[in-house]
């Protein structure tokens, strides 16, 4: 319960929901529901390796970036997916955290907390 809690508390307001059309200010004032409900779901995901087949479903939205609208190169896409699959896959996340850590090699410093490749880059670059 208090890893939903505090997946519900990083999710970051006013932002577009998915498909469901849940948004995170629901989620975080849904109370000790929400979370109870959103326990048993993960619980279930857990126990049975499956996820709800709505949350592997996205809403595509196009984004202008600068320059010419007109030119299809200056759009970009982004998914809007569920803010409940967000919310248990990251607390997935957290928990095999530890063990991914444990086996990555020391080397490796991308997707690593704490670590990161510009440090290696400019080791390369001034050796």
């Amino acid at each position: 319960m208090d890893e939903l809690r505090s997946a519900i508390k990083a999710l970051k307001n006013n932002k577009s929901p998915g498909k469901d059309m849940i948004t995170a200010e629901l989620f975080k004032h849904g109370g000790d529901i929400v979370i109870e409900k959103l326990s048993e779901i993960g619980i279930l995901i857990w126990n049975t390796g499956t996820t709800p087949s709505e949350w592997s479903k996205g809403v595509i939205v196009k984004i202008p970036k600068k320059g010419s609208l007109s030119n299809c190169d200056n759009w970009r896409g982004i998914t809007l997916l569920s803010l409940a699959r967000k919310i248990i896959c990251w607390i997935m996340l957290k928990r095999l955290q530890s063990d991914i850590d444990m086996n990555l090699r020391k080397e490796q410093a991308s997707f690593r907390q704490g670590r990161f490749c510009n440090e290696q880059i400019f080791t390369l670059e001034t050796s």
